[in-house]
């Protein structure tokens, strides 16, 4: 789901990584 939303909005990586920490 992550990876989804990283390919949809690239600029979102900053918001995957948070997640991830979380």
């Amino acid at each position: 789901m992550r990876d989804q939303i990283s390919f949809r909005h690239p600029l979102n990586l900053t918001v995957t990584q948070a997640y991830d920490h979380f």
